[in-house]
């Protein structure tokens, strides 16, 4: 018995090595957000952490864990017929397929999985692999290709590679509950943090000055939306709906200012400013902890998420919400209490307007959405993370 609780102790107290999975690591994509944060998350936790991508843009270079680029994928006959012709998800995995002998030998005591095109990779290596399951988007805006890509996307990681991992962690039950009823057995939800942008010394004197900065003025009520501000072609965030209720809002009630933050170019630019939207583009993400403040209700038209990262990121800044009633926003946004889950375009419209026109109605909700905003912290997605990795380490 003592020689057996040494090895366990010994085991211990050796650095443990987890190997991360992702597609790539680049600014802009949410995915890379969380893998980031958890890397360092872990390294912070004594983990000797390697993140392994295709490809990386140096957004994410540091000194607490290391990024190992594999490169492109080793292109078959096979994967440039059915990647032509059929999906290009699918051409992918088969060419990591072709690949396995080079990335099944990494040495690592686990392996987290995160997005395609490793998922193939789970019967192949030697460690235990947990999957995180972030969901496929919505294909409703998508070209009929790339929606062979989000149902084959859909079937092969459902029914065919989620079965070779020892858990699956879903970063919602909305997610969770979308999976089959025999992976549901092995899967935990742990929720992302919104304490992402901390920024606890912002006097209110700087918050005024930020908003006249965008020509925000002191009796004008701001809405802000955080994400892809794509405006030449739609997708599930539908930001050209959002633009659409705001018009209809501000036709109503001229104090009311619609401010959109994300990733776009001169040309969104200037579709946003001839919408009447303020557009604060490409800034840099520790802007963002500046940001929230300015605004006083957080809102998006988005028909589909697996999580809403900036939704619980703007309720950890007090920020009711007005959001549609979908996929996760349940498990994050109280109805009626934290902000209003809508289900239509006259509800959402209503609800602006009703924030717009009551400050005690939007002070009561901020508390609220404050102390929402507690549930969801980057100490609780590391801890289970972390119960996670022992539990399928230890067997």
């Amino acid at each position: 018995m003592r020689i057996k609780s040494r090895k366990k102790w010994f085991s211990f107290m050796i650095k443990k090595k987890v190997a991360l999975f992702n597609e790539r690591m680049i600014k802009g994509h949410g995915v890379d957000v969380v893998v980031d944060h958890i890397a360092r998350a872990l390294s912070g936790k004594g983990y000797e952490v390697t993140v392994y991508v295709l490809f990386t843009d140096g957004t994410y270079d540091n000194n607490l864990y290391h990024i190992e680029v594999l490169g492109e994928l080793k292109r078959s006959f096979i994967s440039r017929v059915i990647g032509r012709f059929v999906s290009s998800m699918a051409a992918n995995d088969i060419d990591m397929w072709f690949s396995r002998e080079k990335v099944s030998t990494i040495d690592a005591d686990i392996c987290i999985i995160n997005s395609y095109p490793f998922f193939p990779l789970l019967r192949y290596f030697k460690m235990p692999c947990i999957v995180v399951e972030y969901g496929v988007a919505s294909n409703k805006y998508l070209s009929f290709k790339h929606k062979i890509n989000s149902w084959y996307a859909t079937i092969s990681q459902h029914y065919i590679f989620f079965r070779g991992a020892k858990r699956i962690l879903s970063i919602s039950d909305f997610l969770k509950h979308r999976l089959l009823y025999a992976l549901q057995n092995k899967t935990t939800t742990i929720y992302l943090g919104g304490d992402t942008y901390k920024n606890d010394n912002l006097e209110l004197a700087k918050v005024k000055q930020f908003r006249s900065t965008y020509g925000i003025l002191e009796t004008d009520v701001a809405y802000l939306y955080v994400g892809r501000a794509n405006t030449q072609s739609r997708s599930y965030k539908d930001i050209h709906e959002l633009i659409e209720l705001f018009t209809v809002a501000r036709a109503r009630d001229s104090k009311i200012k619609l401010i959109i933050v994300g990733f776009g170019n001169d040309e969104d630019e200037r579709y946003l400013t001839q919408h009447s939207v303020i557009p604060i583009l490409n800034a840099p993400a520790s802007e963002l902890s500046s940001i929230y403040p300015i605004a006083d209700v957080y809102t998006s038209a988005t028909k589909w998420e697996g999580f809403n990262l900036p939704l619980a990121e703007a309720q950890y800044f007090g920020k009711p919400v007005v959001v549609y009633d979908i996929g996760p926003h349940k498990e994050l946004v109280i109805g009626g209490k934290t902000g209003f889950l809508v289900t239509n375009k006259e509800q959402f419209i209503d609800k602006v307007e009703a924030l717009a026109t009551d400050p005690v109605l939007r002070n009561t909700m901020s508390q609220a959405a404050r102390e929402q905003g507690k549930n969801f912290t980057w100490q609780k997605t590391t801890d289970g993370f972390v119960k996670s990795i022992n539990t399928v380490i230890n067997g």
